[in-house]
């Protein structure tokens, strides 16, 4: 696995010289998916553990006009509380709210930033598995205050769906997210 497999889909790997770049980008981005309040520091850490490639943790991005992120993920080992195996897991995974939505023509490359970031995933995923040596697992989780199973369906197209997250006293601005009538079980 070389840099230039990176490339190919469009996706560079960030070094620790775009960590205030992506201090800018992450927040906009964890502030739409978490269930807890965010914490600064600890955004920091990770985005600095994450572009300064440290325990093996590693973020893509997709650059964007004037030096801004149109697009990114950040990879990090975790632990679990029930297994001794560690995991990899997505500590973020998104689309700067300016280029979220699709443009009118299918061809413009902003319009496969989401199956980009995947495919970086994949990328990643593989040469951590081939270092190791054996097989890791990599988790997607998908929590959102809004547009569900647009982003279910694009994690379903390209990864394998292992569960659902169901939560009490999740702060920020859920809304009730109907659940399309082919997906209710009689």
């Amino acid at each position: 696995m070389t840099q230039n497999s990176i490339a190919s889909f469009g996706v560079r790997r960030a070094t620790a010289a775009d960590s205030a770049v992506l201090m800018d980008f992450v927040p906009l981005v964890l502030a739409e998916t978490s269930v807890l309040p965010l914490s600064d520091l600890k955004i920091q850490a990770l985005v600095e553990r994450c572009a300064g490639q440290i325990d093996g943790a590693i973020a893509g991005i997709i650059d964007g006009a004037d030096g801004m992120i149109d697009a990114s993920i950040g990879l990090a080992f975790t632990d679990c509380d029930t297994s001794d195996e560690m995991y990899i897991k997505a500590m973020w995974c998104g689309l700067h709210p300016s280029v979220r939505k699709l443009p009118a023509k299918a061809d413009d490359r902003r319009a496969h930033y989401g199956r980009s970031l995947f495919e970086f995933a994949k990328w990643a995923h593989a040469a951590l598995e081939e270092k190791a040596g054996h097989g890791i697992l990599m988790r997607f989780d998908v929590e959102t205050q809004e547009a569900l199973f647009p982003k279910i369906g694009l994690y379903q197209r390209n990864l394998t769906q292992i569960g659902a997250t169901f939560a009490l006293g999740a702060s920020g601005v859920f809304k009730p997210q109907p659940v399309p009538a082919e997906l209710v079980a009689a």
